[in-house]
């Protein structure tokens, strides 16, 4: 069995892992299929990339306040979606604070593969160990390379193995599966 560490719970306490989901207004594979591009889609304040890239990369931009259809839109213009975090060490009730890995689940919801750092705690639950866009750091050195590594691999076996990823992340976090889970969960108390 899979553990996330982050959320072992508090002795005594019964505790059940539901799964984020997607935003259910993103298009499934609605993504360029013919020609690697790069995207960020987050708080433009957070994204880590070196100019050259930034130039050529999709960052809309978005504050997740007032109409925010047209950031929706642009999300599958990018069939690579960098999902990089830096760790965070701070504890809540003596639990390691954590985020849901929601921009890669975005991201397999459009079908776009993922560059990811290791520390965000539950990509390598839903990716596993061996995806081939992990990234050791949030470094600019490490970032940069990731990208030209999987621009570089774009079509070939990785990608593909990549994209199959995607995909059962992207099944597992269906809104359809997230109820189903949530039920199973209320039944148990």
């Amino acid at each position: 069995m899979r553990v996330l560490s982050a959320l072992d719970p508090t002795p005594g306490v019964k505790m059940r892992y539901l799964r984020h989901h997607a935003d259910p207004r993103f298009a499934a594979g609605s993504v360029p299929v013919d020609q690697f591009q790069l995207g960020y889609f987050g708080l433009p304040d957070n994204v880590v990339l070196p100019p050259e890239m930034a130039e050529k990369a999709v960052v809309p931009g978005c504050d997740g306040k007032g109409d925010v259809s047209a950031f929706i839109a642009q999300l599958s213009d990018a069939n690579f979606h960098i999902c990089t975090r830096d760790p965070s060490p701070s504890l809540t009730r003596g639990i390691l604070s954590s985020k849901p890995f929601t921009k890669g689940f975005n991201a397999a919801a459009v079908r776009a593969n993922v560059l990811v750092n290791r520390q965000v705690h539950d990509a390598e639950y839903y990716l596993g160990s061996d995806y081939p866009f992990f990234i050791d750091s949030t470094d600019t050195c490490a970032i940069s390379d990731g990208v030209r590594h999987a621009s570089a691999e774009f079509g070939g076996a990785q990608w593909e193995k990549a994209q199959t990823r995607m995909a059962s992340v992207a099944r597992q976090v269906a809104p359809s599966e997230v109820m189903a889970e949530l039920d199973k969960i209320l039944r148990l108390f």
